[in-house]
């Protein structure tokens, strides 16, 4: 089990040098982000198992979804006053077409699903299978990429590397 989820982390790397041209400070955040991302997948899972509400329930999946959501704002806040997005909201949400509140409110609807399919997994699964099933998704990411947003593999390494990493993570599956 160890070995495969060394060998995703190895696919990622060898796809990060084929597609990016990554250096070692693109290497450095790539691990920074494995990091937080492995440390939220266990916290996680830890207050899904240890926290109750006030009748002494486990949380459910929507009430993880609004917390995830409430502790980001402060985050988010911060991040849209720095980059000064409050002198500039007012002309942009009046310039939004039709079509556009249509994609905003879709994009809305698909984030509320996936935070909530997503609580609803993590209590259900271990830290890593989630990690896992996440990484999983990329492969669905990397068609949709292709067909829709013209994406291409700009190397050979590159395709070995997520070909790798896919591979290792149904590998893993399959030792769970």
């Amino acid at each position: 089990i160890v070995l495969s989820e060394l060998t995703i982390i190895a696919g990622c790397i060898i796809y990060g040098w084929g597609q990016l041209g990554i250096n070692w400070w693109g290497f450095f955040w790539i691990m920074l982000n494995v990091a937080a991302q492995v440390a939220y997948g266990n916290l996680v899972k830890v207050y899904l198992s240890t926290l109750k509400d006030a009748k002494g329930q486990d949380l459910n999946k929507y009430t993880c979804a609004y917390y995830n959501n409430l502790l980001c704002l402060p985050f988010f806040m911060i991040t849209f006053f720095i980059w000064g997005e409050q002198n500039s909201i007012v002309d942009k949400t009046t310039t939004i077409s039709a079509w556009g509140w249509c994609i905003i409110i879709f994009t809305c609807a698909c984030g509320y699903f996936l935070a909530t399919t997503g609580f609803g997994l993590q209590k259900l699964v271990s830290a890593t299978t989630f990690l896992v099933v996440n990484n999983m998704v990329k492969i669905a990411n990397i068609l949709l990429g292709m067909m829709f947003l013209n994406d291409r593999f700009t190397s050979s390494l590159a395709a070995f590397g997520c070909v790798v990493s896919l591979g290792a993570g149904v590998w893993y599956s399959y030792e769970q």
